[in-house]
């Protein structure tokens, strides 16, 4: 909806004169009824019955256009939360995309680094057993496994669930937690457009709905990616702007 607030006015003013014209005639031939059984009531003063009938026409005229700028605000609103909802979703999305990417760094570099103390422990016992404890080459292959077994508690230090859960299990866990909250995201969109499209399709809001035009968005379904929902959001805002028949 990217028109202004002012113009959405003039719009839904302009598609409730048609239903005024006729509440307004429907509202004379109520009052002619009125004064043809009732009018002893008034006495023969026409013209005190026909401004008390014209100030009836004209609230009934007040009521129908402040009904019309409430429901072009509620619009508004419910567009609002749509918007705030698809821009939630796109940073869940994201953050499962940079938290999944961290865990399998640090898994791969967890299994990486005690492959490499494993292997080193094995040559320092045979060069251990060939030259001795005390020889040079032995002293700096114990010291190039005490440089692992540090990088490797630094690691542990950064992401404690790799030694208390298992690397693998932290993975596991990592890529359950960000897709619920992803699903839980996408299910909350889904609701602000169930919302917002109950106001597009019900009467009397599909009235304003087709003035403005309105349309209703889609759901979203089945597995997403953060291309997939941009592509989606971008194409139902150019449906939006650009109606269908504008050009013609």
């Amino acid at each position: 909806m990217k028109k202004n607030r002012f113009s959405g006015i003039v719009a839904v003013l302009l598609i409730l004169l048609q239903p005024a014209l006729i509440i307004t005639i429907a509202v004379k031939t109520a009052f002619h009824f009125f004064w043809t059984v009732v009018g002893s009531r008034f006495g023969r003063d026409k013209d005190g019955f026909f401004k008390f009938a014209r100030s009836v026409v004209l609230m009934g005229m007040i009521m129908i256009f402040l009904f019309g700028v409430h429901t072009y605000n509620k619009f508004v609103d419910s567009e609002h939360f749509l918007n705030v909802g698809h821009g939630r979703l796109l940073v869940e999305m994201q953050r499962k995309q940079v938290l999944l990417s961290r865990c399998r760094n640090a898994v791969a570099m967890y299994t990486t680094t005690e492959e490499k103390i494993q292997d080193r422990l094995i040559a320092l016992h045979r060069l251990t057993k060939t030259h001795g404890p005390r020889a040079q080459i032995v002293q700096s292959e114990g010291l190039e496994i005490m440089k692992l077994v540090r990088e490797l508690d630094l690691l542990i230090e950064k992401y404690p669930g790799l030694k208390s859960k298992g690397p693998y299990v932290l993975l596991m866990e990592t890529i359950q937690e960000t897709w619920l909250k992803v699903t839980e995201e996408r299910l909350n969109y889904n609701k602000c457009t169930y919302d917002y499209n109950v106001g597009c399709r019900l009467f009397p809001g599909n009235i304003v709905a087709w003035v403005l035009g309105i349309r209703e968005q889609p759901f979203l379904q089945g597995p997403l990616n953060d291309a997939s929902v941009r592509v989606h959001r971008v194409h139902w805002m150019v449906e939006a702007a650009f109606p269908a028949g504008a050009s013609e």
